[in-house]
């Protein structure tokens, strides 16, 4: 048991779903889509450009904007809440960060803190920073120290290096822009580094990766968090993760990792569906059943409502998460939890610490709960805050400390069972809460979103009618917004084969194709938009069917409903020079 330290754990990832303090293998991103946060922001980490605690959702800013976020952050596939500090990674793979920043753990080559995003810098930029990190594909922060997964599967670090937490060596030299992870067992200066890298998350004052299947880790290892047997030395660039039971110097690793997640001083791991756990267990977040020792090496947690010595264990687990002193996990959509329970984070309904994994009550659930939280689909465990959070069908539901506001009830009344997140900007007591919700993480008394972006269903249709005279028809197209937000987009028109031309004042006209692309522009929910096409024909032959049609080619924000995308209007040729429609 070591000393105590004010950290945060987390994590990061490009999934569909992001869990705090945990990384699954990468995988396709969420779609690009706001960024939302609430809870503690004295130092600006909700990015919202204040420093004004919000007990709802509010929009992250923009980089450059200016309070009150005009415009919002609205292109973030993942978040990562550190400590004091947060980080977004961006749809055209940068990352941008906010909050305090007294040991660079932003990384924009400053120690000046931010409540609006910044660029955070490439690796080894000169400052004042010109270029910007890139192609990154999954972000985590730490108590002061931040990660980055690049596309090519190494990983760059910045911020506080006084245990080694960056993994480049240099101990104590914080940096305040990024610097490559080193290889195992590589000698410092590093011209070797860790590579083939599927997942990250960042602790305390430590780090962790996944590469080849193997966790390993770097930085402060005061409680055996680092999982290598050799507590309490630190170490300034990654070492391997032992196997359960292995002693120093271990020969044998844990192996099939495919999650993992850091909280302040211990680490979780998920291989074959099963949960292993290392270093600190004071209030039981190891969940072995052994608090209060601690563990160098992996441990595997019980399953639930066990006692120890276990003699079975928790299985068939999708996810986790790793808080202060609490761990979470995810069994069949049903989260189970265990550990530090001072502020009702464990969601049991009780006050008491667990030592090995119990079941989340429901909604509004009252103690001893007999409904249980379900559906759910990521986890998020916050530091400090001792609060967790859970994503379910779009919605989030939070419980555990609720001092500032963590919660996003528009309260400050903690809870011991999940309550549901309010909707951006509403005022408790809340009749609507926040939906549309991709991914989730947790920090210190902060909660963070990604939510879906926002949709707008276009309607297309298509009329045609006939001048009395000549061989021609007049189009009609109207494009109806049906909401919820504007759009814009593209229409295209495609005339009847026997089509010799087309003129219009709004569209515009390809010969060679018989098109015509009419423009749609921000075009608010419950308007239309109106264009206007004339088609010319030749001789045509008698009885001659001339079907033409209109679709939705482009669409943004996304158009959810593909059903009224595409209209054809059909006309007649009564003689070579007489058209009905």
């Amino acid at each position: 048991m070591g000393v105590r330290r004010s950290r945060l754990l987390v994590l990061l990832t490009v999934l569909g779903v992001v869990a705090a303090g945990v990384v699954a293998p990468m995988a396709e991103a969420v779609p690009p889509g706001p960024a939302v946060g609430w809870g503690r922001n004295g130092q600006g980490q909700l990015g919202q450009g204040t420093v004004v605690n919000s007990q709802v959702p509010a929009s992250a800013c923009a980089v450059g904007a200016a309070p009150p976020c005009a415009p919002a952050l609205d292109n973030a596939t993942a978040v990562a809440a550190g400590a004091l500090h947060t980080l977004w990674l961006l749809a055209d793979g940068t990352v941008v960060a906010a909050g305090l920043n007294d040991q660079s753990q932003l990384g924009d080559g400053t120690t000046t803190q931010r409540d609006v995003p910044v660029r955070v810098c490439a690796v080894g930029a000169a400052v004042p920073c010109t270029s910007f990190l890139s192609g990154v594909a999954a972000i985590a922060a730490g108590e002061n120290h931040s990660l980055a997964l690049l596309s090519d599967g190494s990983v760059v670090a910045w911020g506080n290096n006084n245990q080694g937490q960056l993994g480049n060596g240099a101990v104590p030299t914080d940096s305040a822009v990024p610097v490559r992870v080193c290889a195992v067992g590589a000698v410092v200066p590093c011209a070797s580094f860790l590579t083939g890298v599927t997942a990250i998350a960042a602790g305390g004052f430590d780090s962790v990766a996944v590469s080849g299947g193997v966790a390993h880790t770097w930085g402060d290892n005061g409680d055996g968090h680092l999982g290598n047997g050799a507590a309490p030395t630190d170490s300034a660039v990654p070492v391997r993760v032992c196997a359960v039971g292995a002693t120093a110097p271990c020969t044998s690793f844990l192996s099939g990792v495919t999650a993992i997640a850091a909280g302040e001083d211990h680490m979780l791991a998920l291989a074959g569906g099963v949960v292993h756990a290392w270093g600190d267990n004071d209030q039981g977040e190891l969940g072995n059943g052994a608090k209060p020792t601690d563990s160098a090496v992996p441990v595997r947690v019980c399953a639930e409502d066990t006692t120890a010595p276990c003699a079975s264990f928790l299985s068939g687990v999708t996810a986790i998460a790793a808080g202060q002193e609490h761990s979470l996990a995810l069994v069949g959509g049903v989260v189970h939890a265990w550990g530090d329970n001072n502020r009702g984070q464990i969601g049991n309904g009780g006050g008491a610490d667990r030592v090995t994994p119990t079941r989340v009550c429901a909604v509004g659930a009252t103690a001893p709960c007999t409904s249980y939280l379900s559906g759910v689909i990521a986890i998020a465990a916050g530091e400090r805050g001792d609060h967790s959070a859970a994503l379910i069908s779009g919605g989030v539901s939070t419980w555990g400390a609720n001092g500032s506001g963590q919660l996003g009830t528009g309260t400050t009344v903690d809870s011991a069972v999940p309550v549901r997140v309010c909707a951006t900007g509403t005022t408790a007591p809340c009749t609507t809460f926040l939906s549309g919700v991709t991914a989730i993480d947790a920090g210190d008394a902060t909660t963070f979103a990604i939510v879906a972006p926002p949709a707008a269903d276009l309607a297309v249709d298509l009329r045609a009618t006939a001048p009395p005279l000549g061989a021609a028809i007049d189009y009609t197209l109207t494009v109806t917004n049906t909401g919820p937000a504007t759009a814009g987009g593209t229409i295209t028109v495609t005339l009847p084969p026997a089509a010799t031309g087309a003129t219009s004042t709004s569209c515009a006209y390809t010969h060679a194709t018989r098109t015509a692309t009419c423009p749609i522009t921000a075009v608010a929910a419950g308007t239309q938009v109106t264009h206007g096409l004339r088609a010319t024909f030749g001789l045509l032959t008698l009885n001659l069917a001339l079907a033409a049609t209109a679709t939705r080619t482009s669409s943004t924000p996304a158009d959810p409903n593909p059903t009224n995308d595409s209209r054809t209007a059909t006309c007649t040729a009564l003689t070579s020079l007489l058209i009905t429609c």
